[in-house]
């Protein structure tokens, strides 16, 4: 339970200064109070209609038992109003207490939210947030008692009044309040792993998770929209300013098998961690940048992450087709050296060893080109014909985990 003293959302409102802020002030203002007195008039209605139905009851027993013996049910009926006054009261109180603790939940996120939007650095870039979208968001916000869900919660309302933040779609709206501490951190671990990249491979995935004895279920955060698994024939990789290309030729049965982040839990993520739709972003312009790389590296981008994703993807093409292997360098912006090879069926290693003469400018990609590439070129090809099953790809990977 959050505690908050009762001037604690009028003291935050006084202190804002923002225009992002003062748009959240008056959007509080039309919807927080019409939210609560919505639910108390349905909430007063319940009370009402249990006083009648416990009215209507009373009588008709009362008249049944004093055709039967009226003295005895007088002192019956004395026992038994007492027992209906107590149960009434219950009831009532239970109600009660349900609305305060409603309204506390809802006046936290609120006062939250405006310290969230007038400490933004866009924060003067105010918009006017839509009263239904503010309707359906208290409403949800009111089922919602996990105090790391209410912090989301109250990053979702501050970007709501912010231009250039995004605004949470109703479904990511509704996914968020069937979150509980269990789901949260799986999906918080989740979007952790897979940050640097924009997918992971599915083993890695799991394997990651067991590593760091996080309990993952993947089939849950499939099912609650905010995971989905993908398969697919090529995959890319971006390592700071070195880009990684797998592709199948489109007559070969192979394909890549990663997980990645839905739309929703992409929104959802995004407002947990600013740096992930930056860098987001600076991906989808195609060109390496000092800003891609900063941001890659704060996200866990380092040796031991590239060396398991190295394996993985041995570990995955390991009794496939015909695979095409591209690497290519980009120098802050520009089109740097690429290397080009191909993988074919019967093989015994993986022919990128020319790699890493690649010229890489910035000093963490030509590290970090380094670890990824001597994976491959280090590949005991005597182990090959051993990763045709799932069991012996768990074994590899087992065996050559990173400590």
């Amino acid at each position: 339970m959050i505690e908050i003293p009762g001037t604690q959302l009028e003291k935050a409102a006084g202190e804002i200064t923002s225009e992002a802020g003062k748009t959240l002030i008056g959007a509080i203002r039309r919807r927080l109070d019409a939210a609560v007195a919505v639910r108390s008039a349905s909430d007063e209605a319940k009370a009402e209609e249990i006083h009648r139905d416990i009215a209507h009851e009373g009588e008709i027993r009362r008249r049944r038992d004093l055709e039967e013996e009226r003295r005895h049910q007088e002192r019956k009926e004395i026992a038994h109003r007492v027992e209906l006054t107590e149960l009434a009261r219950r009831g009532m109180h239970r109600i009660e207490e349900q609305i305060i603790d409603e309204q506390r939940r809802l006046e936290w996120i609120a006062s939250r939210s405006l310290g969230i939007a007038d400490s933004d650095p866009d924060r003067d870039n105010a918009r006017e947030i839509p009263d239904d979208w503010l309707k359906r968001f208290f409403k949800y916000a009111a089922d919602v008692d996990e105090g790391t869900i209410l912090e989301v919660l109250a990053q979702c309302l501050a970007a709501a009044a912010i231009r250039s933040r995004p605004i949470l779609s109703p479904k990511a709206l509704d996914t968020l309040r069937f979150f509980d501490l269990r789901s949260y951190h799986m999906f918080a671990f989740s979007v952790g792993a897979m940050a640097p990249f924009e997918y992971l491979p599915a083993d890695m995935l799991e394997s990651e998770a067991a590593k760091f004895s996080v309990d993952l279920d993947l089939a849950l955060m499939v099912e609650l929209g905010l995971l989905k698994e993908n398969r697919q024939k090529f995959a890319t990789f971006n390592i700071a300013d070195m880009v990684c290309t797998f592709s199948y030729d489109s007559g070969v049965n192979s394909e890549f098998r990663v997980y990645q982040l839905t739309y929703v839990g992409r929104s959802i993520a995004d407002l947990m961690d600013q740096r992930a739709a930056r860098l987001s972003k600076a991906r989808n312009s195609g060109a390496a940048s000092e800003e891609l790389i900063k941001l890659q590296m704060s996200l866990g981008l380092n040796a031991d992450l590239v060396k398991s994703l190295a394996r993985y993807l041995i570990a995955q093409m390991a009794d496939t087709g015909d695979c095409d292997i591209t690497v290519r360098s980009v120098s802050r912006g520009s089109e740097g050296e690429s290397f080009s090879a191909r993988r074919s069926l019967p093989i015994d290693e993986f022919p990128l060893a020319p790699m890493q003469s690649l010229d890489f400018v910035d000093a963490n990609t030509k590290e970090l080109a380094r670890f990824f590439l001597t994976e491959f070129e280090d590949f005991n090809r005597n182990q090959l014909p051993y990763l045709y099953t799932d069991d012996e790809r768990r074994k590899y990977l087992k065996s050559n985990s990173v400590p």
